[in-house]
């Protein structure tokens, strides 16, 4: 998938396996489809021109090395109005770089998560 720039996921997908979009070097950036329910470990790793993408809102657990090596990943929407559990799967990354755009009315719920405290977090306007 070197060559993918975009993808248009069917409404209807519940899962991303393991390393589904490894190394789609040239995707940018990512909407995923509020059926899905669940995403496996380094799903999109080393997508590394992926710069955005919107976290699904039945996903509640994301694995600590989803976005391995994607070095210019700087904004994840989260529509949920509770934090996922972030699991600590193998190579876990910090997030350090990466805005966190939280629904106004779940930010007070990020903010107190153990979980997300040490995550850079923005209201989303």
């Amino acid at each position: 998938c070197k060559n993918l720039q975009e993808i248009v996921l069917p409404n209807n997908l519940k899962h991303i396996g393991l390393g589904a979009f490894r190394h789609c070097a040239n995707l940018t950036s990512l909407v995923l489809p509020d059926s899905i329910q669940s995403i496996d470990a380094y799903a999109f790793a080393f997508c590394i021109n992926l710069t955005t993408i919107r976290w699904p809102l039945k996903v509640t657990q994301m694995p600590g090395n989803v976005f391995w090596n994607c070095t210019r990943l700087q904004t994840i929407e989260m529509p949920q109005m509770l934090p996922p559990t972030i699991t600590k799967d193998g190579l876990t990354m910090n997030f350090k770089d990466i805005t966190f755009l939280i629904m106004p009315e779940a930010f007070s719920a990020f903010q107190a998560d153990a979980n997300w405290q040490t995550k850079k977090l923005k209201v989303k306007e």
